[in-house]
């Protein structure tokens, strides 16, 4: 994990919602996540979350990520069934964390520099 001050900026086709963009933050803005994929178990956990007195403002499968991570921190990756690959800025420690899915279907590729950090899921990207 890495403590600096960080912005994120993301492109990529929305598929699930439209109108939802990215990043995309949890409640009160403290995290925040941008990512590229599917998550296949998304409206199971979504259920949970709720009962769990967590908020959605969009049907999005990436909103689940944040609110996993308020409740495991970084184990939230154990849960997800998909193809994916993001990074989550808590903005509470300043953290970031890049994770992707287990086989690598979505790849996470990083470059580090001086000033700055750049990943993407494409090299063309970077």
């Amino acid at each position: 994990m890495v403590r600096q001050r960080r912005r994120l900026g993301h492109t990529r086709l929305s598929i699930i919602d439209l109108a939802g963009g990215q990043p995309l933050a949890n409640e009160d803005g403290s995290i925040v996540v941008t990512y590229n994929g599917e998550i296949f178990n998304h409206q199971e956990l979504r259920e949970g979350l709720l009962a769990r007195g967590h908020r959605f403002r969009t049907r999005c499968d990436t909103e689940v990520i944040v609110h996993l991570y308020e409740e495991d921190g970084p184990e939230c990756v154990q849960h997800l069934d998909g193809q994916f690959a993001f990074a989550l800025y808590d903005r509470r420690d300043g953290t970031v964390m890049l994770a992707r899915d287990r086989w690598g279907l979505n790849p996470l590729l990083s470059r580090c520099q001086r000033k700055s950090s750049s990943f993407a899921s494409e090299l063309k990207s970077l």
